[in-house]
């Protein structure tokens, strides 16, 4: 019964320590994703995204994750979720389909490029499509920005920027 009772409690702390510990605080202004959640969003959009590339802004640069924590208030509870979701199996499916077992935030930059690649470029159609969700959303985060804008010669009106749902 002892032997038992400690496999289970080891195996939670090592369920707690790979879900939840680690994770630097959320910064300040995010309501929306909890501390991994914003990890997770910044450590995708660097490696989408990185600086000194064409558009030469950052994600960090471009306010993606700011972007992403308003936009998910956006959407019904079931669409929330489902993004949330999306953020933890990114970050947790390099147990199975990652360069190493370690979680995504904890890749270096070009381990998570080749993590990233490999969810676009896979022979799984699912997996392939979970990667397009992704990138549409960090899409829209960087793309939304009015300095990537500007970078890539988009000009909009003052009245369109005035009436953006998003800023």
């Amino acid at each position: 019964m002892f032997i038992t009772s400690a496999i289970i409690a080891f195996a939670a702390v090592v369920v707690w320590r790979r879900l939840f510990a680690g994770y630097a605080a959320a910064p300040a202004g995010i309501a929306n994703l909890n501390r991994a959640e914003a990890a997770i969003v910044s450590a995708i959009g660097d490696a989408m995204f990185p600086a000194g590339g064409q558009p030469p802004q950052s994600a960090i640069d471009a306010n993606v994750l700011e972007y992403i924590d308003r936009y998910i208030t956006w959407h019904s509870p079931s669409t929330r979720f489902l993004m949330h979701a999306l953020f933890y199996l990114m970050e947790h499916a390099t147990l199975f389909f990652g360069p190493s077992r370690k979680r995504l935030t904890s890749l270096e930059p070009a381990a998570r490029e080749l993590y990233l690649a490999g969810w676009e470029t896979s022979r799984l159609y699912l997996r392939r499509m979970v990667f397009q969700s992704l990138r549409a959303l960090m899409c829209l985060g960087y793309l939304g920005s009015p300095e990537v804008e500007r970078s890539i010669g988009l000009l909009r009106s003052q009245r369109c920027i005035d009436h953006a749902v998003l800023k």
